[in-house]
């Protein structure tokens, strides 16, 4: 079974895919930490509300990057999650996928819900190591079906015009040291420092793999959306 199905669909509401991508390096002389220069081995996804409400999961590890690629499995940023991620996959918490057949699952599955928009964290590099990996798997550099269809949202604009400003979460930031390094510096806006914002948890840490990752973006996203404030959204 490729997919968790944890509430029915109900036509009279809104849906979106909220997604996340750990990756590992294209090639091992790149510098830059952005998505095109990226390959997928995990993905998770949700399909979500607006209200943050959960209806469906899935953890997926991509055969020809995990398993076929042991030495760009090196390059990773958590490579020393690799013995961890062997342990869930033999517990069944992820599904291990050819690419083809995970771009096909998710396409399907966002038609099945009718999705309003495809979403994720700063979503340009989810975007970009998506396409990447198409070309590393089919030999040429193309944006899929499932990216073509639906729109993408970065969630990290929206958090920019909803979250980001208020004096409490500027004092949070610097209170608690998240601070960029910028001169001079400024407040954080990763995911990881919103929830901790949001929980008013200064020691929280993301587990940084695909699902577990989602879950929080989608808390954050339904945040956004509380707010009823005007912001952006796509790419």
């Amino acid at each position: 079974m490729f997919y968790n199905p944890v509430q029915n669909k109900d036509n009279r509401r809104t849906y979106y895919m909220v997604l996340d991508t750990e990756t590992a390096t294209y090639k091992e002389n790149i510098k830059a930490v952005k998505g095109t220069n990226m390959l997928v081995y995990d993905l998770g996804y949700a399909i979500v509300d607006k209200n943050g409400r959960i209806y469906e999961t899935g953890s997926y590890i991509v055969k020809e990057i995990f398993y076929d690629e042991i030495e760009r499995m090196r390059t990773c940023y958590f490579a020393d999650k690799r013995t961890d991620y062997i342990q869930d996959i033999e517990f069944g918490l992820h599904t291990v996928v050819n690419w083809s057949n995970l771009m096909f699952l998710l396409l399907e599955r966002a038609e099945h819900w009718n999705i309003r928009a495809i979403c994720a964290y700063n979503a340009k590099f989810d975007y970009g190591a998506i396409c990447r990996t198409n070309n590393y798997v089919n030999g040429k550099y193309w944006i899929p079906p499932l990216l073509k269809k639906f729109p993408t949202w970065d969630i990290m604009k929206m958090v920019k015009d909803t979250i980001y400003d208020r004096p409490t979460y500027q004092q949070f930031c610097f209170d608690n040291g998240n601070l960029t390094a910028h001169k001079p510096p400024r407040a954080q806006i990763k995911a990881e420092t919103v929830k901790q914002y949001l929980d008013n948890n200064p020691l929280y840490e993301e587990i940084h793999t695909g699902l577990e990752d989602v879950l929080i973006e989608s808390e954050i996203l339904a945040k956004c959306f509380s707010t009823h404030k005007k912001m952006r959204r796509e790419l």
